[in-house]
């Protein structure tokens, strides 16, 4: 009987603002209607006890779900989802497998180095039959090769600072002429350089053969070049060779010995 009522007074009041529309100055309020018509509705609820479907859904859920229930497709989407996670996973452990087997198959043509192999061998050289003599005289004249190229290096830079040549309008003369300048003063460096390595590597060389030569561990005579030993990595061919040779050697030697003997008798 509420909402009855409530219906037919809501009806009155658009009839009775239409009815006004037509004349002037009666137009009603459209706040104050529209107020009207909010009270309106307010008491049609009251009176019929019923809530409206706004009111009882809370804010943010959507018309498709409502709380309390669960579509029957969820579970289906959650399986689908793990599904294709799954086929995921294995594709990519399928890829990170083959890539790991490419990575080992590439790594065994990689020789690592291993510490010994990082060490530097040292070649022993045979110093027999070395004259320290005649190596401190090598050094003497590369250490005055090296002194005259230096005095020459210092006394190019200072004529060429001192006198420069004449400027060319040419840009091309000008660079050329400037860039033989610098290669003629780096050239006499360098070759400074070079013979002061010599110097130092054959002095220590004659002062090396003169300590062994002292102490009798080496022979400076030009014969005993000649007896040398097997290399490390020589065939058993070549050792064979290198025996027959000394033996040979040695059997020249004996043979002059006895014959100088057979001489002073």
């Amino acid at each position: 009987m509420g909402t009855f009522r409530a219906l037919a007074g809501f009806l009155a009041l658009i009839g009775a603002n239409k009815v006004l529309s037509f004349v002037p100055g009666g137009q009603l309020n459209v706040a104050r209607f529209s107020r009207s018509v909010n009270r309106l509705s307010w008491a049609t609820t009251r009176c019929s006890g019923v809530r409206p479907l706004a009111a009882s859904v809370p804010n943010g859920i959507g018309e498709g779900k409502r709380v309390g229930f669960a579509s029957g497709s969820e579970d289906e989407e959650e399986e689908e989802e793990e599904g294709v996670d799954g086929k995921t996973k294995a594709k990519l452990q399928t890829v990170n497998a083959r890539l790991l087997a490419q990575i080992e198959e590439q790594g065994k043509g990689i020789v690592i180095p291993t510490e010994e192999s990082k060490k530097i061998k040292r070649k022993e050289e045979d110093l027999n039959g070395v004259n320290p003599f005649y190596a401190i005289l090598g050094a003497g004249g590369a250490a005055a090769m090296s002194f005259g190229s230096w005095k020459a290096t210092l006394w190019l830079a200072q004529a060429y600072y001192s006198k420069p040549a004449e400027e060319s309008d040419i840009l091309a003369v000008a660079r050329m002429t400037s860039f033989i300048k610098q290669a003629v003063v780096g050239l006499f460096a360098l070759g400074a350089g070079i013979f002061g390595v010599t110097a130092l590597g054959m002095g220590v060389m004659a002062a090396i053969v003169a300590v062994g030569v002292a102490k009798g561990e080496l022979d400076p005579s030009p014969e005993a070049s000649r007896s040398k030993k097997a290399a490390p990595g020589a065939s058993e061919e070549e050792k064979e060779l290198l025996m027959l040779q000394q033996a040979d050697e040695s059997l020249r030697k004996a043979q002059e010995e006895i014959e100088r003997n057979v001489g002073k008798l």
